[in-house]
């Protein structure tokens, strides 16, 4: 039987940033399948967020190769980089909204992006919103909203564009219990219709019944990969 290739696979890949004592990711090795839902676990600086950067080309490996549907990820040109993100929904626990910008204007800025414009995006962008329960505040100033509705509009934005992968890093970090099963309840549609999904996160028992494997990481190195189960109370407290 044939074997399909990985979506995302990490060969050797280190990263280190100038100036800090060791690497944030050191001689990692890593398959991710079309299709999968990964909970990704560490301590903080383990190198999770690191891990998301450089499958989206925002960092570039200092050794090493990540390769992200049979490309290359570190050899992308500059130009190339915003076509190769097209396939990518990002969610960081930095937002990076656009604060001279509506709400709905931050959502649609990949379709725009992507030549999607006018009525159609708009459309797009309200539904993305409905889907995170912020439909009604379209008009608004992201700088007008809560911190938590602020990351319910980046995970908006995120899935606009219905990405081939998403990647969330601590997407339910200060939302309210509510809200949280909200937003994995999202993770959960997308990943049925085939989205491969990476989620980091500081309270793994949140994904029970959704993430179908979990890795983590300590020290920028990879300790464990294993199917998703429900975490210890060694492991929250690890966690946190």
């Amino acid at each position: 039987m044939t074997q399909t290739a990985p979506l995302i696979e990490f060969s050797a890949v280190r990263k280190a940033y100038p100036g800090s004592r060791g690497d944030a990711l050191a001689g990692l090795d890593l398959s991710i399948g079309r299709g999968e839902f990964i909970a990704v676990l560490g301590p903080s600086g383990a190198g999770k967020s690191t891990l998301f950067k450089l499958i989206a080309a925002i960092e570039r490996p200092s050794a090493g190769q990540v390769s992200v549907g049979g490309q290359d990820v570190g050899r992308l040109s500059r130009a190339a980089v915003p076509w190769f993100r097209r396939k990518l929904g990002l969610t960081f626990q930095d937002t990076k909204l656009l604060n001279d910008r509506s709400v709905l204007d931050n959502v649609i800025l990949p379709l725009l992006c992507t030549g999607t414009y006018g009525d159609e995006a708009r459309a797009r962008g309200r539904a993305a919103l409905d889907k995170v329960g912020l439909r009604q505040y379209e008009k608004a100033l992201p700088a007008t909203l809560s911190g938590g509705e602020q990351q319910r509009v980046a995970l908006a934005r995120a899935i606009v564009n219905r990405p081939a992968v998403l990647l969330a890093d601590e997407p339910t970090a200060n939302l309210d219990t509510v809200a949280a099963e909200r937003i994995v309840q999202i993770f959960s549609d997308f990943h049925r219709l085939g989205t491969t999904v990476m989620v980091a996160t500081h309270t793994p028992a949140i994904l029970a019944g959704v993430a179908t494997r979990t890795i983590r990481l300590t020290d920028g190195r990879l300790v464990s990969d294993l199917p998703y189960a429900p975490p210890s109370v060694a492991d929250i407290a690890e966690l946190n």
